[in-house]
Formats: structure tokens, sequence, C-alpha cells
């Protein structure tokens, strides 16, 4: 029942650190903040400003002893968004790519049904235009047809 646990225990340690840091940030944040309210030589306004600056201050420094604690695991998670924002954009870019090329192909209309064409040394008419391949080619006398993608 507790199989699904032992996947987190190299991780157990860090936890154990970031529940130490927190236990001793809050901790010194209760007695700073005690001290600094029961001195009564300064005035209130004072008071509440250093309360809140010791607060804002140990926030700070909890977020960046987490930031050092977890720093390994972070660089890891790191790597994979990076990865995975490479793939975004190498699809985005297969994706413009095949709309464009679709677009220009659509709408320059460079050859029609019955157009008599050359690819590659290879001669022939024009027979049709599907969108799995950009044209198929018939080779008069010969009774072959060829499909071509042609650039």
């Amino acid at each position: 029942m507790m199989e699904w646990l032992s996947d987190f225990e190299p991780l157990l340690p860090y936890a154990l650190q970031s529940v130490v840091l927190l236990t001793v940030v809050l901790a010194l944040r209760v007695v700073l903040v005690r001290t600094v309210l029961t001195r009564q030589t300064l005035p209130v306004e004072t008071r509440r400003r250093w309360a809140v600056n010791i607060r804002n201050v140990l926030a700070l420094v909890f977020v960046i002893g987490l930031i050092f604690i977890w720093a390994r695991q972070l660089g890891t998670f790191a790597v994979s968004l990076v990865a995975i924002a490479v793939a975004l954009v190498l699809a985005t870019k297969e994706l413009i790519l095949c709309i464009s090329g679709t677009v220009l192909r659509v709408g320059v209309n460079a050859y029609s049904m019955g157009d008599r064409i050359e690819i590659g040394g290879i001669r022939g008419n024009v027979v049709d235009r599907a969108q799995s391949h950009l044209l198929s080619v018939h080779r008069p006398g010969s009774g072959v047809s060829e499909q071509f993608a042609a650039q």
C-alpha cells in the first residue's frame, strides 16, 4: 500500500531540510517580532514597520534557502521545460511551413490539369493533383503514371 512512497525516497533529505529551514525561520520570526513589538521605547509605527520588515526579510531568506536546497531538482526541471519548449518551437515551425506551402501551391496555380511539364528530366502531362502528392504525370506512349512531390 505504501509502495508509491518509495518513489519519493530520494527526495526525503531535501524535504527534511526544507522542514528544518521552515521551523528555524518561523521560530526566528516569532522571537524577533515579539522582541520588536514588546519594546516600549519605540513608537508604534516604528515597531509595526520593523515587524513587517522582519517578516519580509525572513520570507525572502526562506525562499532563497528553498532554492539552494532544491537547486539540483530545479535544474533538472528547467532542462525538461527547455526540451518541451524546443519541441513546441520545432512543431510550430513545421506547421507554419506546411500551411505556407499549401497556401503557395493553391494560390500560385503554376500548373493545371493537362499541362505538359518536366521534373528531373521526366516529361509528361499533369493528370491529377491530390493532397497526398503534388502532382501525377502521365508519360505519353509509356502507359505509366508517376507521382511527384515537386519543389
